[in-house]
């Protein structure tokens, strides 16, 4: 026990039965762990009388202080649990100031003693927050019952603070916007809900009413589950709906609201996770699952559509062949008109489906864009002004250059479309490097150096509700017979297969503009010089055709016959190998469907190649590029002739295989 030096000590009072200090009890020695106590009274008698009782009852006593300034002094060095302050504490500092400063800066408890206050002297006390009062003179059980009870109640303040401090900076440290309302206004909003819903103090919603940050669409929901829960006092499951910013933009949320007791009265706390993000990527998913299941039955229907064009365009061809000024000539090149039509129909759904053989090399856009301009100002009109503003380096990428010209049409063809009045169709190209947070905003791209071309128009524009099918195959606002449908979902099938991205903004009566993005390479660009072709119009060569198809197989060979060639024709592997071993010295060329009965093309060239290694080969294929890549024969750059097959492109074909070296 110390004392401080302010007071002598004092010889203890004889109380007859009760223990002396230095003596303690089973009782005191458990109180001795409970709590340490200062005592502050200007009485030395009272002050040693409290600290005789307090050893009796086992507390410890940091010592004994007379004035308010050596309480504050004291209770700094010696952080005690619990301060006996007199109420009129004599000197410059009375008990009630003395106790204030031990309450707000040292968080200790304090316990008045008194012997008579007066109403205003007590309306003052309350202030500072009192844990008790002890009433001169006392007795020791009013005493220890008063101070433990004083223990008690700061402990739970104590609690009931530090679980608050936890609580507020869960809430201030939680991305999600947290709000708690009462009757239908915000009391409290957190910072980062605020900066979500776009302002940076929260107190501009303070007072406001709550479904003024909730979209129209969601009140409905949202207001039977809040008034749910206020009269069940039960929490309500996850509603998916969209709040409102300050600036008018709407946000996609997650929100779950509780009944919870604020400021003492009964509130709701409702919890909104931000999820535009992830329902941005939601729908992107579904449309790229969407158009991959149209691209996947486009490759599925190629196969057959295209040998039953082959059959129809060529024997249209050979018909033509032999009308020399007919009546019934201009029929079949109008049949020959409407193959082709389909053909092209075909080209532009495996296209769209990304499955069209293509034949990448490194090309400069900038050039693509030169050279093909002229035929966009002729193909736009007079009315429609082309403003073209290309960037000053070279935009190197990998892309089949036909492809890359037959974007620029089809977005062309749709701004004039778009613009029967005349306007303004502005094609630009830039480089951008796609990083984290570029692709975080916009919900796509991969890291990398891209370049990038826009292509705008003044024209009507999109509705909102339209934008999202404009790349799907068939959809067109056109009139009846107007339109295809293909040439927006062409256009996004080549943009996929060359690895790139497309994006579309538009507004209605402003127009629209389309961007898209495409890996840049560093190679530069392989030049070619102008082929020249002579092919004769005949041939006297043995060729061994194996095609499982009845109408390609004879279509091919009467084309090949009529141009002098002789010609073996087989209906699938294994019939076209048993010809082989059969004619081996005679045959010079060989033409094999892909994917046939049996045995497949590539499998039985690889078998006659053993026999003759020096074979040549023209394979050919009405199944889309993917299915023909994995049967192993694009991936090495062999000849190859895409169904449906031209009678000219055939032969061209077919010589240029036989007399290349």
């Amino acid at each position: 026990m110390t004392t401080h030096p302010e007071h002598p000590t004092l010889p203890p009072r004889e109380t007859g039965c009760l223990p002396q200090p230095g003596h303690t009890t089973r009782k005191s020695v458990e109180a001795m762990s409970k709590a340490n106590i200062l005592i502050v009274e200007d009485e030395l008698i009272v002050a040693h009388d409290i600290q005789y009782s307090l050893n009796v009852l086992g507390y410890m006593t940091m010592g004994i202080v007379s004035s308010g300034e050596g309480a504050i002094a004291e209770a700094r060095k010696s952080r005690p649990d619990l301060a006996l302050m007199d109420i009129r504490l004599k000197g410059a500092m009375d008990g009630i100031e003395t106790a204030q400063i031990l309450r707000e800066e040292l968080d200790i408890p304090v316990i008045y003693l008194t012997a008579y206050a007066d109403e205003g002297t007590l309306d003052r006390a309350k202030v500072t927050g009192p844990f008790g009062y002890i009433l001169k003179p006392f007795n020791e059980k009013d005493l220890s019952s008063t101070i433990e009870m004083a223990l008690y109640k700061h402990r739970m303040d104590r609690q009931l603070k530090e679980s608050e401090e936890r609580y507020r900076q869960l809430v201030e440290l939680s991305p999600d916007i947290i709000v708690v309302h009462k009757e239908g206004r915000i009391e409290f909003i957190n910072a980062a809900g605020a900066r979500l819903l776009g302002a940076d103090d929260p107190g501009t919603f303070i007072g406001n009413p709550f479904f003024g940050i909730v979209d129209k669409s969601f009140h409905g929901p949202l207001r039977d589950a809040i008034d749910r829960i206020a009269r069940q006092r039960e929490s309500h499951p996850v509603l998916e709906g969209k709040y409102v910013r300050s600036d008018g933009q709407r946000i996609d949320v997650e929100v779950v609201s509780v009944p919870i007791t604020y400021k003492g009265a009964p509130a709701i706390q409702s919890v909104a996770r931000d999820i535009t993000g992830r329902k941005r990527l939601e729908t992107q998913f579904l449309h790229a699952q969407k158009m991959e299941a149209v691209g996947t039955l486009a490759g599925a229907i190629a196969h057959d559509f295209n040998n039953i064009l082959t059959a129809i365009i060529g024997c249209g061809n050979l018909l033509l062949m032999g009308m020399k000024e007919s009546p019934l000539e201009r029929y079949v090149a109008q049949i020959l008109s409407s193959g082709e039509k389909a053909a092209n129909l075909t080209r532009s759904l495996l296209s769209f489906s990304r499955k069209m053989e293509s034949h990448p090399e490194p090309v400069e856009l900038n050039g693509i864009i030169k050279r093909i301009g002229k035929l966009l100002a002729r193909l736009i009109g007079e009315e429609v002004n082309l403003s073209t503003s290309l960037s000053d380096r070279d935009l190197m990428v990998r892309a089949d250059a036909g492809q890359i010209e037959q974007i620029l049409m089809n977005l062309a063809t749709n701004a004039k479309d778009a613009m029967p009045e005349g306007g303004i169709l502005a094609i630009n190209t830039g480089r951008i490097t796609m990083d984290d947070q570029f692709i975080s905003v916009h919900g796509y791209g991969a890291p990398g150096e891209y370049a990038v071309i826009t292509v705008a128009d003044t024209g009507q524009g999109i509705e909102r509700e339209t934008a999202p099918k404009i790349f799907e195959p068939f959809f067109t606002t056109k009139e009846l017979g107007k339109g295809t449908g293909l040439g927006l979902s062409t256009v996004y099938g080549i943009v996929k297969q060359h690895k790139g991205y497309i994006n579309v903004y538009s507004e209605l009566g402003k127009g629209t503009l389309f961007t898209i993005y495409l890996p840049l390479i560093a190679s530069k660009t392989e030049e070619k010089g102008a082929e020249e072709h002579h092919f004769p119009p005949t041939g006297n060569e043995v060729i061994l055709l194996a095609e499982d198809d009845d109408q390609a197989r004879d279509l091919i060979k009467k084309i090949l016959e009529s141009h002098g060639y002789k010609v073996i024709a087989t209906v699938d592997g294994e019939d076209a190998l048993d010809a082989f071993k059969s004619h081996s010295d005679r045959i010079t060329l060989a033409i094999f469907d892909v994917i046939m009965p049996k045995k497949g093309g590539k499998a039985v060239y690889e078998e006659m190649a053993k026999t003759n290694p020096g074979l040549r080969v023209l394979f050919m294929s009405g199944y889309t590029a993917e299915v023909i890549e994995k049967k192993g024969v694009l991936e090495q750059k062999v000849n190859f002739i895409q169904k449906p097959i031209m009678p000219d492109k055939l032969l061209r074909k077919v010589r240029d295989v036989i007399d290349r070296e």
